[in-house]
């Protein structure tokens, strides 16, 4: 387990000083344009043009009224810095940049100091302030074809960080500001990144990399070494605690977690270790964010000094040497940054505020949902972590999944050998804060929607060369796989706050015309993580899929096999094939972490 104590005095900056880039019923629908194989990652020709106070992207125009103060300084073909200039210096500037109307736009703003949120809408009014990524679909002029989506990444522009908003007139404006009186300027022409594309998930991995270049002070997650944690389960304090975290709390949920059968190889400590004091905090009064650290000692409550029964340890040393050898500890890192280059050359530090939540629970002791975690979290401790960040797939990028009373939110992954496909309805759950006036529309207890294999980006990474051009669909809800061509969907029906999970495997063909599709652990959420590799013997007619993890496995079969064997132990019997859906099981004993399991035919 690693330990990892996270402290929002150290970490968390001042808003001047950051920036950011840092099926219930089958429903057959042909699609229109559908395409599973891979979708090109177009990057059009024409340069973007700023003419006639008209900001135009291959052809189309899509910010007007653009003020003459503005600047633009070109980068690559497609992509540009813009800037502007005042008549003045001051260490803030509100920009103008021009008036959007007519488009569909999502938008990422800092609702608090550390978290952000989305908003979408179809013009500038709907941009929120302290935008940090604003991605706009324009159409190319005709409804069959296909879109084109530009991205607006504020920056870092010397001592000035920068950020969009919009107004009440459709107006796109920038503010770029040091945060300091005395550090002031006239002009900034690198305040905003523009980059446009017809493929939007290339577009910002293309943008991010442009700004790599340019910048210099940060890397692409693809020439990153990504830490082991991210791997394992881990459990933060911070909801069971807040700042009332001490010893005995850490280690009755640790001990919940172990006897649950899903025990935390790593942890965060949250907030209120440390040695603080707040000076806005009244006696009795709810609690007041603007704590100021004393040190970065721990304080009483891991000093033993604390008179609570909560606090019975000498030190946050040995409290931290005591969970180590009770619950597997095996490293403890005090994430300190001038710590860093010395001590985490494997990459494995991270920043509390701004990781994915993917492996880290957060929960009180006893109130653990153990039918949930055991579908997340294998009895080693492991996680059956997917490939990439999840992303809303396209149809979802400009959507309200929340609000607008009939989108489903569908997020995409993919494994080594399948893709996944979480599909959830959170309509009628709530608002989204920072609303002035929020409508909510009338929402059915039950949502449909359609599915289609084709939402799931980059396919093509697991489909290969044997693909047949169908999928073997798997619903973690119904249990039952069936087969679906690639200009099909199928129609899915949730009730409110419900989901499903969604393994997409294409059917390849193997050896003597055998069509197979590994779907993988079907007692857990992310079935296809647990299948590492699939290995076909022509000399054997015999398949053999690499995994890991215990519990029942599945997989499409177009034939029955004769026998199968798991770590070349031979099992005749204790597997079972469906002869109608072609849907082969058996189950991978507790005893094996990680197998071989050999299909001969």
């Amino acid at each position: 387990m690693n330990v990892y104590k996270s402290n929002k005095m150290l970490r968390a900056a001042p808003p001047y000083s950051s920036a950011f880039f840092n099926p219930n019923k089958r429903l057959w629908l042909p699609r229109k344009s559908f395409s599973l194989l891979a979708r090109c990652s177009t990057f059009v020709g024409t340069k973007p043009v700023l003419k006639d106070g008209t900001l135009s992207f291959n052809g189309n125009d899509v910010i007007r009224n653009v003020p003459e103060n503005v600047l633009v300084t070109p980068l690559t073909g497609t992509s540009l810095f813009v800037g502007a200039e005042s008549e003045t210096s001051s260490s803030r500037h509100v920009f103008k940049l021009g008036v959007i109307k007519d488009v569909r736009l999502m938008s990422l703003f800092r609702f608090k100091m550390w978290w952000m949120i989305p908003r979408v809408g179809n013009s500038g009014s709907d941009i929120p302030v302290e935008t940090q990524m604003l991605l706009l679909e324009a159409n190319e002029g005709s409804n069959d074809s296909d879109p084109l989506y530009i991205v607006f990444l504020p920056v870092l522009d010397g001592e000035f960080r920068s950020s969009l908003q919009g107004t009440s007139s459709n107006e796109l404006e920038f503010c770029v500001e040091s945060g300091d009186p005395a550090i002031v300027i006239s002009q900034s022409l690198k305040a905003v990144f523009v980059n446009y594309g017809n493929h939007p998930f290339d577009l910002m991995k293309e943008s991010i990399k442009i700004l790599e270049k340019q910048i210099g002070n940060f890397a692409h997650r693809e020439t990153k070494q990504l830490p082991g944690i991210l791997d394992l389960f881990g459990w933060c304090t911070w909801d069971a605690f807040y700042h009332d975290v001490n010893p005995k709390g850490v280690r009755d949920g640790l001990k919940s977690l172990h006897d649950g059968g899903t025990p935390a190889k790593f942890l965060i400590i949250d907030d209120g270790w440390q040695d603080t004091i707040n000076d806005f905090q009244k006696e009795g009064e709810p609690f007041v964010e603007g704590s100021q650290l004393l040190s970065v000692e721990e304080n009483s409550k891991f000093r033993g000094t604390a008179v609570t029964p909560q606090s019975d340890t000498s030190s946050l040393k040995d409290f931290v040497a005591e969970i180590k050898s009770n619950f597997g500890v095996k490293q403890f890192q005090q994430a300190l940054e001038d710590s860093i280059a010395a001590n985490f050359q494997d990459n494995s530090i991270i920043c509390c505020m701004g990781q994915s939540t993917d492996t880290v629970y957060h929960d009180k002791p006893g109130h653990h949902d153990f039918n949930i975690l055991k579908r997340l979290v294998l009895s080693d401790g492991s996680v059956l972590r997917a490939k990439y960040p999840g992303r809303p797939s396209r149809d979802c990028l400009f959507s309200d999944p929340v609000m607008d009373g009939k989108s489903l939110l569908k997020i995409w992954n993919l494994n080594n050998c399948t893709g996944v496909l979480g599909v959830f309805n959170c309509q009628g759950a709530g608002t989204w804060p920072c609303l002035e006036n929020p409508v909510k529309n009338d929402v059915s207890p039950e949502l449909s929607g359609p599915v289609y294999p084709s939402d799931i980006e980059y396919f093509e990474e697991v489909s290969g060369k044997h693909w047949t051009g169908d999928c073997a669909v798997f619903s973690f809800n119904m249990g039952t796989v069936f087969r679906l061509a690639k200009e099909e969907s199928y129609d899915i029906t949730l009730k409110i706050l419900q989901c499903d999970v969604i393994t997409v495997s294409p059917i390849k063909v193997y050896g003597e015309n055998i069509e197979f599709a590994p779907i993988g652990l079907l007692n857990m959420y992310n079935s296809g993580g647990a299948v590492k590799a699939v290995v076909d013997s022509v000399a054997t007619n015999s398949i053999t899929i690499q995994g890991r993890g215990a519990g029942k496995f599945g997989a499409y079969s177009s034939m029955k096999p004769k026998y199968l064997s798991i770590n070349a132990e031979n099992v005749e019997e204790g597997f079972t094939f469906d002869e109608k859906d072609k849907f082969l099981t058996i189950r991978i004993p507790s005893s094996f972490t990680s197998w071989d399991l050999r299909i001969c035919y």
